[in-house]
Formats: C-alpha cells, structure tokens, sequence
C-alpha cells in the first residue's frame, strides 16, 4: 500500500526527462528505493568501482522529517534515488522526485503492490549485474532459469529483498 509511480513528459527541451525520452524513447529512468541506509549503499557501489555515484548523498528536511538521498548509476540510463527516512518513527507516504529535489505527498493510492520488475540487460553482463545487486543492495538470487528454443533463448535470475517486497528479474 505504498507505491508511487511518477510519470513524466515535456515539451521543453531543457528538461533532463525529455532528452532522455528522445535518446531511449519510452522508458523507466528511475527506480526509487526507500533504504534503511543511503550510506551504506553508497558505499558498496564505491566498492564495487563500477557505479558511479551521481548525487553523493544529502540530507534534506521535508516538513519536519529528515530524510537521505542519493541517486546512483545502473546500467544503461536507468538510475536508482535511495531514499533513507532519518526519523524512524515515521514512514511517511511520499515520493522523490527526481527533476526537483523535493518530497511531494500522495494521498491517492493506484497500486497496492508490484509484484515484480522485470530487467533487460545486454548479453553477456547478467553475471556482473547480479553480483551488483546482490552486494550493493543484499539481495539474494531466489530463482534461475535457462531457457533454449533452438532459434531464441534467455537466461534469466530473480532477484528478491529478505522481506520479498522487491523483486527483480533479469
């Protein structure tokens, strides 16, 4: 019960969101995580000296909540905002964002859950990106398959949080 998509357009130009549009067409540019901890992320993805941290993390204060943000680098265009809220008696229901650093509230809820997200990365770089998941957000592989037509195949590994509430197929 607290998922937030944002959707975005534009018809400006200046905008980040439309020169990503017109570089990847239609697309996800940003997965946002609420994390328990921004720092410790970011510091296994320095670990893993392959991502790049695009916004070292920062403390900010919505009406009167504290919270910590940094966005990192994945593969392609796709980034990901960790979100940590500092005060931890209160999980508030907001989203990031991501073209104006500020948290926005929602009172509407469209979905109650996603049950997964299904990834599309380039042949060859399944290892490398699962072994980026699993350090940098200690996620555990749950599933793999290897699927062989003769004329198409896939290989494919699911990737879930300890608390199953993020999956992830690649």
């Amino acid at each position: 019960n607290d998922i937030r998509l944002l959707l975005r357009a534009s018809a400006n130009g200046e905008l980040n969101i439309l020169k990503h549009l017109r570089k990847h067409g239609d697309s996800v540019k940003d997965i946002a995580f609420i994390v328990s901890d921004v720092d410790e992320i970011v510091m296994r993805c320095q670990y893993l000296n392959k991502i790049c941290v695009i916004e070292p993390a920062v403390t900010l204060e919505y009406m009167n909540q504290k919270i910590r943000v940094a966005k990192i680098s994945s593969f392609g265009a796709l980034t990901h905002t960790l979100i940590a809220h500092l005060d931890k008696h209160e999980h508030p229901k907001t989203i990031y964002d991501s073209a104006n650093p500020i948290l926005k509230s929602s009172t509407k809820l469209l979905f109650k859950s996603i049950d997964h997200i299904a990834i599309c990365v380039e042949k060859g770089t399944l290892a490398h990106w699962i072994n980026f998941y699993t350090i940098a957000f200690n996620l555990t592989v749950t599933h793999e398959e290897n699927v062989d037509t003769g004329k198409s195949g896939m290989n494919s590994k699911v990737l879930q949080s300890s608390n199953a509430k993020v999956k992830l197929v690649f």
